[in-house]
């Protein structure tokens, strides 16, 4: 099986195959957690203009699923690739993992808060003052 990434970028696209296994659980989004042999992991990565939901399950092997949503209004977002509900990957992450995953809601408020394109150096100095960083 190739690996499946878990970026949305057209760069990196991800193969269509379910279940596919990726190269690390720690590959995506920085994610240093100790390798117990098993887990279940949970990641979202929200900006202005997508949405990146990523469930995978490390039990053996680790296998990883996600659903990208990208912008196509304020506060609308478009499924552009992953499987429809995670349940329908279930055999690959597992039933309980998949109704979870199912559950949660698309992040539109927190993606809508978050600037449209990216800031000035005096915007990000001027916002970090703000939140006293």
């Amino acid at each position: 099986m190739n690996a499946q990434t878990a970026s949305c970028s057209t760069a990196a696209p991800a193969p269509a195959d379910a279940g596919a296994l990726a190269p690390s659980p720690h590959a995506w989004a920085g994610i240093d957690l100790p390798d117990d042999g098993c887990s279940a992991t949970v990641v979202m990565k929200i900006t202005h203009d997508t949405i990146t939901v990523l469930g995978a399950l490390s039990m053996g092997q680790y296998i990883a699923e996600r659903q990208c949503w990208a912008r196509t209004g304020r506060g609308s977002f478009k499924q552009t690739s992953g499987p429809e509900e995670f349940v329908d990957r279930e055999d690959a992450i597992g039933l309980e993992l998949a109704e979870f995953m199912d559950s949660i809601s698309l992040p539109v408020a927190v993606a809508n808060m978050l600037p449209g394109k990216r800031p000035s150096a005096d915007a990000v100095a001027e916002a970090a003052m703000a939140v006293g960083a």
